[in-house]
């Protein structure tokens, strides 16, 4: 009750939620964990996201990441304003995010849609670097064997290696993206917490082609077969290693999704 009276919900909360699960019918703590629970609420307007990227489809994606990973957070105390409802409001109102620097429409959307904060989000660079593809003609070694008479005149076998040329081949895909995220209360105009956001996905693929036996196929070191065990090994590896990396569509995804991790954990710290 201390927690309560002193405004700090969802201490109490917590409190409440500790005894119940010692004792779930304790009194009357089931009733006074919900109250706290919805005093402790606080309702996110996430704002349409600006900035420079190429399309409006990246903004609502990006924007269906972080609502994801928000709920995904299962917080008790968050409840984001449904999209729809805060779309027919700022269109209705013909306020747009530069508008929301006015005080006068800052409160006008709290009002409006029964928000506390509103979550604004500004992409500040974005990349998709799709790599060319790189090819080196490299010298190696086949191996075969022969048959030859040793010194007792017996037939013996013995391994022979002939130089051949095989195809090194290297590609990379890579997704940047930069961030800026804020909260803003409503009430207040301030700023609960302000950071820019950098993740980075990139996929590598490197690969051989070799037209022979690539069971037979030796790496060249200064002009000699190399047989050092794992070198072979790591060469022939690369023959049926994949060719194509990851699509830089998927590698997007990844990288907005982990934008939107570390926007929900954000606003799950400043919710503590």
């Amino acid at each position: 009750q201390n927690f309560m009276d002193a405004g700090q919900y969802r201490d109490a909360y917590r409190e409440y939620l500790s005894i119940i699960n010692r004792d779930a019918a304790y009194k009357d703590c089931p009733e006074r964990m919900a109250v706290a629970r919805e005093m402790g609420t606080f309702v996110v307007a996430i704002m349409p996201i600006e900035g420079n990227i190429r399309s409006r489809n990246l903004k609502t994606k990006l924007e269906a990441y972080t609502l994801n990973s928000l709920t995904g957070l299962q917080n008790p105390f968050l409840k984001i304003v449904d999209r729809q409802h805060l779309d027919d409001i700022l269109e209705q109102q013909n306020i747009s995010l530069s508008g929301l620097i006015s005080d006068a429409d800052v409160l006008e959307v709290g009002n409006l849609t029964g928000a506390e904060a509103l979550l604004i989000g500004q992409v500040m660079d974005y990349r998709e670097e799709e790599g060319d593809l790189q090819q080196e003609i490299k010298r190696g070694y086949e191996s075969y064997t022969v048959k030859e008479k040793g010194e007792d005149g017996k037939e013996v076998e013995r391994t022979r290696y002939r130089p051949v040329k095989y195809y090194e081949f290297r590609k990379r895909n890579k997704v940047y993206l930069s961030f800026n995220v804020k909260l803003l209360h409503l009430e207040t105009s301030e700023v609960l917490f302000s950071e820019v956001v950098e993740r980075e996905m990139n996929d590598d693929v490197h690969w051989v082609t070799y037209k022979g036996n690539a069971s037979r196929l030796f790496p060249e070191r200064e002009d000699k077969p190399y047989l050092r065990r794992s070198a072979v090994n790591e060469l022939r590896s690369l023959t049926s290693a994949r060719k194509e990396p990851t699509s830089i569509g998927e590698l997007t995804d990844r990288t907005f999704g982990k934008v939107g991790d570390a926007i929900a954990y954000k606003v799950d710290d400043y919710l503590q």
